[in-house]
């Protein structure tokens, strides 16, 4: 069940979303690591797919996982904890599904998932990795 978590920082889990099998995992990651042509940017912090684009890319700030999702807003307090993961991207299918989680328990999903629609340091690292 998805719930807000109260601490210093607010925590929503998203674990029923990583419904990714670890024999997909390892398949989607040595997919990744055996990319010759350099088309893809970063990789799923889930599933393990190659993101080809930060265009369709979300990003979360983890608190251990990256799927315990830490209120944008909150960053500052995080980064203090001792979960303090750093942020994790996620590819668009996995992103989708955490956006529509959130949508489902009422939450709205820009207080909690990064997107290039409205973070600027998504897009500021996409130009750096080029």
């Amino acid at each position: 069940m998805t719930q807000i978590i109260k601490r210093d920082f607010d925590v929503v889990d998203l674990d029923n979303i990583g419904n990714c099998s670890i024999k997909q995992r390892d398949r989607n990651d040595r997919h990744y690591e055996d990319d010759r042509t350099n088309k893809y940017v970063d990789q799923c912090a889930v599933c393990f797919k190659g993101i080809k684009s930060y265009d369709n890319a979300y990003t979360t700030i983890g608190d251990g996982h990256p799927l315990s999702l830490t209120r944008l807003s909150q960053h500052h307090i995080v980064e203090k904890s001792g979960g303090y993961m750093g942020c994790y991207y996620l590819g668009p299918e996995c992103g989708n599904k955490a956006k529509k989680l959130l949508k489902e328990k009422g939450l709205d999903w820009k207080d909690w998932l990064g997107h290039r629609t409205n973070n600027k340091e998504l897009t500021q690292n996409k130009e750096e990795k080029i």
